[in-house]
């Protein structure tokens, strides 16, 4: 295991996570303004450059849904249950003295 992911807080996980999630949102509004703009230039083009353009740009609002679910998933997991997602770790020691870790201060 990474020396880096063994020593993280239970604060540092949740901050990784949000910054995942914002991302993960960023990604699909991006990909779905180009959807929306794909979906506006049909008429001007081609038609052929035009369904492999929607294609595309359709993909990647479903890649960028998908990023984004999981990472929802991810963070609602830990912002409910406290599930550590895996990739990450927490020591012992810095459990109990982690006030959002639930355990008891020495």
């Amino acid at each position: 295991m990474d020396a880096g992911l063994a020593s993280k807080t239970l604060r540092q996980i949740e901050r990784e996570l949000e910054a995942d999630l914002s991302y993960a949102r960023r990604e699909f509004a991006q990909a779905s303004r180009k959807l929306r703009h794909e979906i506006t230039k049909i008429g001007e083009i081609p038609p052929q450059d035009g369904i492999v353009n929607l294609e595309n740009a359709r993909a990647l609002v479903d890649l960028a849904y998908a990023n984004n679910r999981e990472a929802l998933r991810r963070f609602t997991e830990f912002a409910i249950h406290g599930t550590i997602p895996s990739g990450y770790s927490q020591t012992a020691e810095e459990a109990a003295t982690d006030p959002l870790s639930g355990a008891a201060s020495a």
